[in-house]
């Protein structure tokens, strides 16, 4: 099993990877278009070191982003290399859980199979047992 800390400005990603699953926990107090921007960046090029196709993200960032930055942070995305696999996305805080559903709905237009949950369990079992 592989086990790696990432540091970023303002965050940090600590990944590991079990089961063909890259597990992607991203920590830090505050979440910024800039944060967002790196830390998306970091998991997408330790999916590209692992080679795999399917992808945890959690994010425990304590405040929140601004919700009109999410739009422009998908654009951002669609670029880094994330098509054709499948994201599950769990954000601990809900507060903007719509608008990330909003965006996994944007991302499977885009190729992107995505979805967002509350829980890390559901999006566990999503990613291994869940729509191909």
């Amino acid at each position: 099993m592989l086990r790696r800390v990432e540091h970023g400005e303002g965050f940090e990603v600590h990944f590991s990877l079990t089961g063909g699953v890259l597990r992607a926990q991203v920590e830090g107090l505050h979440d910024s278009f800039e944060i967002s921007v790196a830390y998306w960046a970091k998991i997408a090029e330790e999916r590209r070191r692992c080679d795999v196709r399917r992808v945890l993200v959690i994010e425990n960032l304590i405040e929140d982003g601004r919700p009109d930055q999410l739009l422009a942070l998908f654009e951002r995305l669609t670029t880094m290399g994330f098509d054709g696999c499948k994201v599950a996305f769990v954000d601990n805080g809900n507060e903007q859980l719509s608008l990330h559903e909003h965006i996994a709905i944007l991302a499977r237009e885009h190729g992107i199979l995505a979805a967002v949950f509350s829980e890390e369990s559901a999006a566990t079992i999503w990613l291994r047992h869940g729509e191909e």
